[in-house]
């Protein structure tokens, strides 16, 4: 067989992630989750962190096979969730009579580790948490949050999911502004930051308000986001039918529809959504937390940069619940193996924030959900080029 090369990827030019003799799919595997291969990393010293490596140990390899070596008795934690052998700890993804094991080292995160993959997975298990665990490690802060620049001010948009961080990048876009990231942003020491390549989630009724994002979407996906709300059109309709009442059919109908209106969105990658203006790093200028609100008005107003950063560290925390479930799973199978790196990850972040952001201009931006998205860029327009009169 020949041997296929390895590649490369540096998600927010923080992290070196290397696939090791992966096939194509192996690696579009990779790309779905982290953007695409070959991003280039930041000069040595610009920021005092050391870049990652180009060449020699990656912070995470990732190897892709089509069997795991016997090990052992593969012992469950959990039905069709988690396992492990004498020596390895399993993810388990897929049907149980066809499901694939990812082997996860979880106590070597935040250093050096190799993760391998039996095939077919359609996405390599806990990959972004692991990657943000490597950065946390150098001194970078992987915050769950969006970046853009505008008017030459870095802008920093945290919150909770829901909470509006990507209608304020589409705002602000929509004004001139240029896209950094979208889901999560790499801080380090001096306030530079990077985000991670990943598509953006687009959501029909985004679509409908913002025209400029048709072609972006394309006219595929626009059918296909067009069907599934017919879909659930026809679900809400079928539901409320004369005589459902408590039936069998009636409570099938109650958890089809959410779950339809879930796929009301498409994924797309920056690069075609916002085309030239696309960053690979700005610095953080000013920070926004962004936050769904029970009224019709959209609000800005100086708040503390220290209730940010608390905010920061309990999203990320929420955000690494997948990680910290497994890594329970992994203490309950090896007991006499830790996992402190996960475990002290709010402490060394909430450290981290405040000398990054400490001292940064900070907003809270409260909205309805969903906002009307041109008024809300007015307000953080006006709220920011009055707190940058020259911008």
């Amino acid at each position: 067989m020949t041997d296929r090369p390895t590649v490369d990827f540096r998600p927010g030019a923080a992290v070196l992630v290397r696939v090791l003799d992966g096939a194509a799919d192996d690696v579009a595997t990779v790309v779905r989750q982290l953007g695409p291969a070959g991003e280039p990393a930041p000069p040595a010293g610009r920021s005092g962190v050391d870049p990652p490596s180009t060449s020699g140990e990656p912070d995470i390899a990732i190897r892709f096979v089509d069997r795991l070596p016997d090990t052992g008795p593969v012992r469950s934690i959990g039905l069709d969730d988690a396992a492990a052998t004498d020596t390895e700890f399993l993810i388990l993804r897929g049907r149980r009579k066809s499901r694939a094991r990812v082997a996860i080292p979880l106590d070597r995160a935040g250093g050096p580790l190799e993760i391998v993959c039996e095939r077919p997975v359609r996405a390599v298990p806990l990959l972004v948490p692991l990657v943000n665990m490597a950065a946390l490690a150098r001194g970078i802060v992987p915050v769950h949050a969006s970046a853009v620049q505008l008017d030459g001010q870095g802008i920093l948009i945290v919150g909770w999911s829901k909470g509006g961080k990507t209608e304020t990048v589409l705002a602000l876009m929509g004004n001139g502004a240029e896209f950094v990231g979208d889901e999560w942003i790499y801080l380090q020491p001096g306030g530079r930051a990077t985000g991670l390549g990943e598509p953006c989630r687009i959501w029909d009724w985004q679509l409908a308000q913002l025209p400029w994002l048709a072609d972006a979407v394309g006219p595929s996906s626009r059918a296909g986001l067009r069907l599934t709300s017919f879909l659930a059109g026809a679900v809400g309709v079928a539901r409320k039918m004369p005589g459902m009442g408590a039936t069998g059919l009636a409570s099938v109908l109650d958890r089809a529809e959410p779950i339809v209106r879930r796929q009301l969105s498409v994924q797309v990658p920056p690069e075609r959504l916002f085309g030239g203006r696309i960053r690979t790093e700005t610095t953080i200028d000013t920070i926004v937390l962004a936050s769904s609100v029970d009224t019709s008005e959209v609000t800005m107003s100086p708040i503390r940069s220290e209730e940010v950063i608390e905010g920061i560290v309990q999203s990320d925390l929420h955000e690494r619940l997948d990680l910290i479930a497994a890594a329970a799973k992994f203490r309950f199978a090896f007991p006499d193996r830790t996992t402190l790196a996960i475990d002290r990850a709010p402490d060394v972040e909430r450290s981290l924030l405040r000398a990054v952001l400490g001292e940064r201009p900070a907003w809270r931006l409260d909205h309805p959900y969903p906002p009307a998205i041109e008024r809300l860029g007015d307000v953080v327009l006006n709220a920011l080029r009055s707190h940058h009169p020259g911008a």
